[in-house]
């Protein structure tokens, strides 16, 4: 049995530059998984089965990932893969994407393919924008549709609060009413890295969101009057988030917020999705897991 930890995900900033000629839009974002996770566990079978929330299970990012990898490199064995979801659906964190990345990491292993982080990137581009990202984790500036991924380092180590309403909202749909910005936001936040003091640039998506969903809006700013700080969108939305000095700053916010959301005091996760997969895997064969 192999257990890989899937982190969610947060835009730190989220540039809308225009549409590409492959129906895609092109971004620029800083991105950084956290410490809400969901956990993949795999183990051999016969065939491929994957338990998913997701119906069919076959719409699952998962299975694609799964079928993906075992088409390309012509592999015999089975597994069995299971979800266990922390992440929202529908909420920006990226969680489909991060099950996607686990499972490309988890089956590596377990089919034992050999194949580098890089060589699972590649793979990981055919599935998704955010998933080569995730196959790595930690802080990036991630360009292009999102395949194009450059390692950071955030200063110090960075807490958050995440506020999930119990609202979906569709990618697709919020792309389709995106307007660009003016293509700095990223630019900025990098800069205010660098200076060792910085706070989340915005995302170009939130006004589409708004539009998709008006009562996000109405609370956001119910959130802001609420907490003094105004919640920044990740992703496509719905999920918001607040960055806070410490664990302690984040649980007296998090005490402010209004009952009817999901609220999570999370931390930085710069561990690559390798090594967590390895670690974990060394740890089950020390206790003579299967």
């Amino acid at each position: 049995m192999l257990t890989v930890a899937a982190p969610a995900k947060l835009n730190l900033s989220l540039d809308v530059l225009g549409t590409r000629q492959d129906g895609y839009h092109e971004i620029r974002s800083v991105v950084q998984t956290v410490s809400l996770c969901d956990q993949v566990r795999l183990r051999a079978a016969p065939g491929l089965v994957v338990d998913s929330p997701i119906a069919p299970p076959t719409a699952d990012l998962a299975w694609r990932a799964a079928t993906l990898l075992q088409q390309r490199y012509q592999v015999r064995s089975g597994a069995h893969i299971a979800l266990d979801k922390a992440i929202p659906i529908g909420a920006g964190l990226g969680g489909g994407s991060a099950d996607a990345a686990a499972v490309l990491v988890g089956l590596n292993q377990l089919w034992e393919l050999g194949l580098s982080a890089s060589e699972l990137t590649l793979v990981a581009a055919e599935l998704g924008s955010d998933v080569p990202f995730m196959i790595q984790g930690g802080t990036a500036l991630i360009e292009g549709r999102g395949e194009r991924v450059t390692q950071l380092r955030a200063p110090g180590h960075p807490w958050f609060v995440v506020a999930m309403p119990k609202m979906e909202l569709s990618t697709a749909e919020v792309y389709a009413r995106a307007r660009p910005g003016d293509g700095r936001r990223s630019e900025r936040l990098l800069a205010e890295m660098a200076s060792g003091t910085w706070q989340p640039a915005g995302n170009d998506l939130t006004e589409a969101a708004w539009e998709v969903l008006p009562m996000l809006g109405a609370l956001t700013d119910g959130l802001a009057a609420r907490a003094g700080v105004r919640p920044e969108l990740t992703g496509s939305g719905s999920a918001l988030f607040w960055l806070v000095p410490s664990r302690k700053a984040g649980q007296e916010l998090a005490a402010r917020l209004p009952p009817g959301l999901v609220v999570r005091v999370v931390e930085a996760v710069e561990e690559k999705s390798v090594e967590r997969a390895k670690a974990t895997a060394d740890r089950g064969r020390d206790r003579g897991a299967d």
